[in-house]
């Protein structure tokens, strides 16, 4: 961790962010081939992963051009990463924009410019935890599933997510109310 994280950064890290740091399973190379555990989340249209962090110039335009803020540059957790841009759908979701406007301001080509990006994660659904499971009508997540995406639908109580439909942008986490997680998102 600490060939990763620069002494300045450690100072400014949250404890929190650091167990979140050690307990998260997912790797991603840097510029200097070092391993770190992340499970980053990139704007819609990213390139590889490791292509995009030797690619991004870390300007911020596709962060000024989100309206939703659901773009945000990373913390000093992650290392020489710190101030690239990811999505963090769990708290404020990707809202799959017309015209996709984060990637289309993208003068580095990290981002690509496109209409239908890629997927960015995917969304598991846990039919247990879910409201209509415990006997209680909800349909919120089929509601903010974007038109253009319509990876949730609804029929006789029961919810069904097509993963191969879903593009991972969160807005079903983000309005989910459901005591347990009824809805996860993994890269």
């Amino acid at each position: 961790m600490s060939e990763q994280i620069s002494r300045q950064q450690l100072f400014r890290l949250n404890p929190f962010k650091i167990l979140e740091m050690i307990s998260n399973k997912s790797e991603h190379k840097t510029k200097n081939n070092q391993t770190i555990k992340l499970n980053i989340i990139r704007p819609p249209g990213a390139i590889e992963e490791s292509q995009f962090i030797n690619t991004c110039e870390q300007c911020h335009a596709c962060i000024d051009a989100c309206e939703y803020n659901a773009i945000q540059p990373l913390g000093p957790e992650t290392g020489s990463l710190e101030n690239t841009p990811a999505l963090f759908p769990g708290s404020n979701a990707c809202h799959w924009c017309d015209g996709f406007p984060c990637n289309k301001v993208c003068p580095s080509g990290a981002l690509q410019k496109t209409d239908s990006p890629n997927a960015i994660a995917k969304v598991q659904l846990n039919h247990d935890n879910c409201f209509n499971a415990q006997g209680i009508l909800c349909d919120d997540c089929v509601s903010v599933c974007p038109p253009s995406v319509g990876a949730i639908s609804s029929s006789m109580r029961d919810i069904a997510l097509n993963t191969d439909m879903c593009v991972g942008c969160g807005m079903c986490i983000d309005i989910c109310e459901s005591p347990k997680p009824a809805l996860t998102i993994k890269k």
